[in-house]
This record gives structure tokens, sequence and C-alpha cells, in this order.
């Protein structure tokens, strides 16, 4: 009886463990510094490179970049990553906005949910944009009176 009691009770403790897993919650810090980069560039049109693993101060391995429209399923098969909390920033029916998704060894950890008229990402040739850790640069420049933002280096 006393090894069904703790069999349950162990059984309970992992069941509540699981279902308490922490949510990722949107980086602010590297929201507020790419929106920060994008009105420099809208004020002097000086391009300016940067790459995202400056933006943050976590742990990641990859970034999943998602541009309007994109589809989560999608994206998470890429990725390899549940993607799915990122569904309440309405990427998949909205065209005025990116995510940028955070992930470190298959789970999100964090994303910025960014309006696209600050930081374009749309001009990346391809909307499921799996990097990895420091390897891409970027280039963000004005074009059209939005700050647009451009791959150079992987």
């Amino acid at each position: 009886m006393k090894n069904k009691l703790l069999y349950l009770s162990l059984m309970l403790i992992l069941a509540t463990a699981i279902s308490c897993k922490e949510e990722a919650k949107e980086d602010i810090t590297a929201k507020n510094k790419l929106e920060s980069l994008a009105q420099k560039v809208l004020a002097d049109s000086i391009a300016r490179t940067f790459s995202l693993d400056t933006l943050t101060s976590y742990t990641w391995d990859k970034v999943y970049i998602l541009t309007p429209y994109s589809q989560l399923d999608k994206a998470e098969d890429v990725a390899k990553a549940d993607l799915s909390q990122l569904g309440k920033t309405g990427i998949e029916s909205v065209d005025w906005k990116n995510v940028i998704a955070f992930i470190s060894n298959g789970e999100l950890v964090s994303y910025i949910d960014l309006p696209s008229h600050l930081n374009d990402f749309s001009y990346l040739s391809d909307s499921a944009m799996l990097q990895h850790y420091g390897k891409t640069e970027y280039k963000m420049f004005k074009k059209e009176g939005r700050a647009v933002v451009e791959k150079i280096k992987d």
C-alpha cells in the first residue's frame, strides 16, 4: 500500500512539473534595441550592420525569423521546435509584423514581436529563416521610408 501511495505521489509530482513548463516571454530589451537601431537608420539614412546574438543576454542556439503570414506548422517543421505559443502574436494572419523566435535545445526560450514598419525582415529571401547563433550578420537600411533588413553574411 505504501509503495502504491509513493508511486502515485511521484506520478503527481512529475505531472505537475511537466504542466508547469515555463512559457517563453517576449524579449522587450532586444525589441527596444532593434527599434532604436531602426529609428537611427530612419533618422540619418545610414545603413548599419548587426547580429542577433548581440541583442540578447540569454543562451540560444538557433533563431527563426517569421515574416508576415508565416505558417507556424511549417515553421515548427523547419525549426524542430514547438512554436505554437507564437500564435498569440497573430503572425499567421497579419501583414504588419515580424516575429523573431529564439530557440535553445529545441525549445522556444524567447521571442520578439516587431511591427514591420520599423524592422522589415520581409525582404529576406526566405520567410523560413533558421539561423544559428552568432553566425549571421544583417544590414539595416532605409528603403521607401522603412527600415529594411537584409542578410549579408552567414
